[in-house]
């Protein structure tokens, strides 16, 4: 990783948080996932977690990669990295930027309008087939820690 990368700086802001391990219930997720699997095939939609605090993606839905063409095989070893590999060069400072900007609002929000807002945006990826396609994310805050941090 560079210094001066996209996901260093991110990476950099996201340093800012701290977590105390004995207040954080990783059980948590296992309440959610048949409920995220679902979603993701009503919405014809991938459904990923991503772990603030360990800075990694801890859930993908089974149909994450097959909607961009690609198999489970393919982004398993590099995690969230795969698909920041295939974001349109010309999007990937314009969402890290942004993505900062909404961390610092959120982190303004109490504990309640944390879970009350997401966040929606579009950027395109490459797929399988090496073409851009454009895609649209939504973020949105699934559980916080007990001291409100998410």
């Amino acid at each position: 990783m560079h210094d001066n990368s996209i996901e260093a700086s991110i990476f950099r802001f996201l340093s800012q948080y701290s977590y105390d391990e004995k207040d954080l219930d990783y059980s948590l997720l296992d309440q959610y996932i048949q409920s995220l699997q679902m979603m993701s095939v009503v919405s014809n939609s991938g459904v990923s977690v991503f772990y603030m605090n360990k800075m990694e993606v801890a859930f993908y839905s089974a149909n994450f990669g097959s909607l961009l063409g690609y198999s489970p095989a393919d982004y398993a070893n590099d995690n969230y990295r795969f698909f920041e590999d295939k974001m349109h060069p010309d999007e990937k400072q314009r969402l890290a930027l942004t993505g900062i900007s909404l961390l610092k609002l959120f982190d303004a929000f109490s504990p309640q309008e944390k879970m009350n807002h997401k966040v929606i945006s579009a950027y395109r990826m490459r797929n399988a087939e090496n073409k851009y396609i454009q895609l649209v994310e939504q973020y949105q805050v699934l559980a916080l820690d007990k001291t409100g941090t998410m």
